[in-house]
């Protein structure tokens, strides 16, 4: 999943800035809003999940 969001990121971004919708700095600041907002919640799930019981 999070490799699909990625790639249709990257493919949003470039046909974002070749149709001069936006400017060049949607190239990097989309993906890397994205690549935060992945990295946040995947944080977050590994904090609230709850851990396995001691064996």
């Amino acid at each position: 999943m999070r490799g699909l969001l990625f790639t249709a990121t990257a493919v949003l971004t470039v046909l974002l800035a070749l149709s001069d919708l936006t400017s060049a700095w949607v190239l990097l600041a989309l993906p890397a809003s994205v690549a935060l907002a992945v990295t946040y919640l995947e944080t977050l799930d590994r904090i609230t999940r709850p851990s396995a019981p001691p064996e």
